[in-house]
């Protein structure tokens, strides 16, 4: 369940490769369900900001694939990115998504390996601007200081990244003021 706009509410299954997931928004004045995505194995999706967009990753073929949906239009945006959309956060614009991208990705049963911690990930950090489909590096994975990203969020004026890493709970936080 995310709570995203003042009067929306989307609820979605529990992300797993051995089931089809499915999302609906909740309108808490008209109390209307409505069915946003469903019937994708291991579906994964991140509400942006006003709810106009919608960031999801499914499994396809051992990897985690990421898209993003105009919830207004169903037009997809393809992404080269694989990834988990709970590995994302929206600017409050919703004109670009952030994303920690696994640099080396094993073939594997995701999201279940992962959230098993049976994988881990070091996370590169890239840009997707939805309104161009342009995919940007902002920082590179390091072999040295291993990041398995989580808990993202952004400040208010969307130029510092926030981040948990999960390998040690640690709060990580990256400028994004050179790379906008």
């Amino acid at each position: 369940v995310s709570w995203f706009a003042s009067t929306t509410i989307a609820i979605q299954s529990k992300a797993s490769n051995q089931a089809l997931g499915i999302t609906y928004f909740l309108n808490t004045k008209t109390k209307k369900l409505t069915k946003i995505l469903g019937e994708k194995p291991g579906l994964s999706t991140l509400p942006s900001p006003k709810g106009a967009m919608l960031a999801l990753s499914e499994s396809a073929s051992g990897q985690p694939k990421l898209s993003i949906l105009n919830v207004n239009s169903g037009e997809f945006l393809g992404s080269t990115l694989n990834t988990l959309a709970e590995k994302c956060v929206w600017t409050s614009d919703e004109e670009l998504l952030f994303c920690a991208v696994p640099k080396n990705l094993l073939f594997s049963d995701y999201p279940d390996s992962w959230y098993r911690g049976e994988i881990i990930f070091n996370d590169e950090i890239w840009s997707i601007n939805v309104n161009s489909g342009e995919t940007k590096l902002l920082k590179s994975a390091s072999n040295e200081n291993l990041v398995d990203a989580e808990d993202l969020f952004l400040s208010e004026k969307n130029d510092t990244l926030f981040l948990t890493n999960r390998l040690n709970s640690r709060l990580m936080v990256f400028d994004l003021k050179e790379s906008l």
